[in-house]
C-alpha cells in the first residue's frame, strides 16, 4: 500500500467535502447555483441537469425530491460510490484497472448520454 497515495487522496476527500459544504451554504443563503450551459443556451436538459436540485435534497433528506430532480443519477448512485471506491482503491495499491470494469463505465456512459437525449422527449 502507498501510504502517500492513501494521504493524498484523504486530503482531496476533505477538500472536496468542505467546497461541497461551503456551495450548500452558499445555495442556501443565497439561492443562487452554477446554472447548466446546456440548458442555458439549448432549453435542453443534459444528463446532469438536476444534479444540484438532488444533492441538496439529499442534503434535506427528501429522497422523492431527490429522484425527481435527477432520476439516472439517482438510481446510479450505488454504482457511482463503488467506482470511485473501486479507483481509489486501484491506484493506492498499484493495480491495472480490469477490462470488466472498462466495460462497464463504457455502458454507464452509454446509458448517461442517453438519459439526457430521451429526458427530453418523455
Amino acid at each position: 500500500m502507498n501510504k502517500e497515495i492513501l494521504h493524498r487522496k484523504l486530503k482531496n476527500l476533505g477538500i472536496f467535502l468542505i467546497i461541497g459544504i461551503v456551495y450548500f451554504i452558499w445555495i442556501k443563503l443565497t439561492g443562487l447555483a452554477i446554472p447548466c450551459m446546456t440548458r442555458k443556451i439549448t432549453g435542453l436538459k443534459c444528463s446532469g441537469c438536476g444534479a444540484t436540485t438532488m444533492a441538496v435534497c439529499f442534503a434535506k433528506l427528501d429522497f422523492k425530491g431527490a429522484f425527481e430532480a435527477n432520476q439516472f443519477l439517482f438510481c446510479s448512485i450505488p454504482f457511482l460510490i463503488f467506482e470511485i471506491v473501486f479507483v481509489n482503491m486501484r491506484e493506492i495499491y498499484e493495480k491495472k484497472n480490469p477490462m470488466w470494469n472498462k466495460v462497464l463505465l463504457i455502458i454507464y456512459l452509454a446509458m448517461f448520454i442517453a438519459f439526457g437525449v430521451l429526458r427530453n422527449f418523455i
